[in-house]
């Protein structure tokens, strides 16, 4: 589907670097480094505590991913729109 030029190019530049940089050590690394921390902790726990870290560290996944989403939609959705309500002038 093509979206003209700057949208086109956009999209085509987010995909290529955001798979490169999710595959990348770089970004690996820190994930690798805290489920460490998380299983040492969770080590320390009762049994029956580890359930709610779980559901701990879920919901902070859960929040982290809803604010990468509205960066997302707010950078490039919403920039996009304006390009063309600006280009449309």
């Amino acid at each position: 589907m093509k979206y003209g030029p700057l949208k086109d190019s956009i999209i085509s530049s987010y995909t290529e670097n955001m798979d490169e940089y999710l595959s990348s050590d770089e970004y690996r690394q820190p994930e690798w480094e805290a489920t460490k921390m998380y299983y040492e902790l969770e080590k320390k726990l009762d049994p029956e505590d580890r359930p709610f870290l779980a559901e701990v560290f879920r919901a902070f996944d859960e929040i982290a991913e809803d604010k990468a989403s509205e960066a997302y939609y707010r950078g490039v959705m919403v920039g996009i729109a304006e390009y063309d309500s600006f280009k449309g002038k």
